[in-house]
């Protein structure tokens, strides 16, 4: 791991503490994180929810109620802990962005990813900028909700919003900057714009000149691991600090986390060394594997392949498919018809129901927008069924199972293509995040992909967060040692396929 301002490496057996932050699409999470014993340990110390503004006919992110969440956390961490806390960092989605005006202040509500602006916009770009070429530069498949294209969104809007801008930060840099007064574009984050050179540190000058994208909003990309500054003096008092803890940029992308807490060998007896693909499961999921250099083929950009870069510079050669994101709608709608299931109780009833044969196409369009009245996402799910002869019941169990068992076929593809375009064979799955809880997703991926799959941990992007500031803050003195320390902390669940089951049992 490259790392901008290392410090020297402190003894295994001294107990460090470290705040981790990890936002996603539903909630905010503040983690107080303990390195002790050549292990990491973490207790979750305050949850606050992350719901999205409507202004007029627009959808937004709320910086406040973001800012209020992680000072609330900092504070109750800072009285919990037994010691100094040393370091901070914060992970969280990719693409989204804040612009700043010259006094350092957002113009406006960062846009959440899922506002319409951008539908239409990619092939407006293209005609600058054509895909094929956009994709052999950055090495980023090409989303509707990419930072180029919101940005092209904006221009279309405005030509004159990027001439008050002075700088560009992703939420987290934002955030970043707010907790120590230092502005740096984080390098995984900067990675999921559509902007940046394939597996470089670098901005594509000739992409933003063509798209008339001025270049000075940006910083050269930071390495995660980069000590930015000391948590301003006032806040940190304010906070309950004695003294002011580290800002360390982790992989803040939230998956380049995630992928940050997989140690370097695989846990099989036998297959240490052999091929492995990880799934990030949440509201997206990012399927995937690690590569040594991007790979800009045709082939990969046909499969809807994506190269990010990884915490320690390596490529995460990975797909964007939908994830849990159909669930939670359905979940919300079913509460709103007075039907307010657990997700363990929606993955009991989806357990109850009869398994099917045809397969959802998750990464359908149209399961991308958030429900709407008389659009709810129930409603699209059974239409999708009933448009190819085989419709379901209205059954909220049933209709779970069928997003589950989409999903899993979508990851069956996945690990397809990625045997595909790198020539190397999966030995197994390992699910990172909060679908490694859900057992039945876990157990039909292994039938579907027909590879053992590995569940945990549940806490990735917080326990690769807190690895990477480690590493930074020079508390462990090589990737070896982290590697140990990670195998150390992580509990794994293993999920064989039926068929395997069924040949072990003959």
């Amino acid at each position: 791991m490259a790392l901008a301002a290392p410090a020297e490496a402190a003894e295994m057996s001294a107990a460090r503490h470290a705040i981790a932050i990890d936002l996603g699409a539903e909630s905010g999470r503040v983690v107080l994180g303990t390195l002790a014993d050549g292990r990491f340990d973490s207790e979750i110390i305050h949850r606050f929810p992350n719901v999205p503004l409507t202004q007029g006919a627009t959808l937004r992110w709320d910086l406040d109620a973001l800012w209020t969440g992680i000072t609330d956390g900092i504070a109750a961490a800072a009285k919990r802990v037994p010691g100094p806390v040393g370091s901070i960092g914060i992970d969280c989605w990719g693409v989204d962005y804040v612009l700043l005006d010259h006094q350092g202040a957002p113009i406006e509500a960062p846009y959440h990813h899922r506002d319409a602006r951008t539908q239409g916009i990619p092939e407006q770009v293209y005609r600058t900028v054509p895909e094929a070429e956009l994709f052999a530069r950055t090495g980023t498949r090409p989303l509707v909700f990419n930072t180029v294209f919101q940005l092209a969104a904006a221009l279309t809007a405005d030509p004159h919003i990027l001439e008050r801008a002075a700088r560009l930060l992703t939420i987290p840099d934002f955030l970043h900057y707010r907790l120590c007064g230092r502005m740096a574009n984080e390098w995984t984050n900067a990675g999921t714009t559509g902007m940046t050179v394939a597996g470089q540190p670098a901005w594509d000058a000739e992409v933003l000149a063509r798209l008339g994208i001025p270049a000075r909003l940006f910083a050269t990309p930071a390495r995660p691991g980069t000590c930015l500054g000391l948590m301003s003096p006032a806040l940190a008092a304010s906070l309950g600090f004695s003294q002011p803890p580290m800002i360390t940029l982790p992989a803040s992308h939230d998956t380049g986390s995630a992928v940050a807490a997989l140690p370097s060998r695989l846990p099989i007896p036998g297959r240490e060394d052999a091929g492995r693909a990880f799934i990030s499961s949440g509201t997206w999921s990012l399927m995937g594997t690690l590569v040594e250099r991007p790979i800009t083929s045709e082939a990969c950009r046909t499969a809807q392949l994506s190269n990010e870069v990884a915490s320690d510079g390596r490529i995460r050669l990975l797909k964007n498919i939908m994830g849990l994101w159909v669930v939670q709608e359905c979940r919300r709608e079913f509460a709103r018809l007075g039907r307010d299931h657990t997700y363990e109780r929606l993955t009991a009833l989806a357990k109850e129901a009869q398994p099917g044969s045809l397969r959802l196409d998750v990464d359908d369009p149209r399961f991308f927008p958030p429900s709407a009245p008389g659009d709810s996402m129930p409603q699209r799910v059974r239409a999708w069924f009933a448009e190819r002869g085989a419709p379901i019941a209205d059954d909220d169990g049933l209709i779970v199972r069928r997003v589950l068992e989409g999903l899993a076929e979508s990851y069956a593809r996945c690990c397809a293509s990625l045997e595909d375009v790198t020539g190397t064979p999966i030995a197994a799955i390992q699910i990172l995040g909060g679908g490694c809880n859900n057992a039945l997703l876990c157990q039909l991926t292994a039938d579907a992909c027909a590879r053992p799959v590995l569940a945990g941990p549940v806490e990735a992007a917080i326990l690769g967060n807190l690895a990477v500031q480690a590493r930074g803050m020079g508390w462990i003195a090589s990737d070896g040692d982290l590697s140990s320390v990670l195998s150390r902390s992580i509990a794994l669940t293993r999920y064989e396929p039926k068929a395997a089951r069924a040949t072990a049992e003959s």
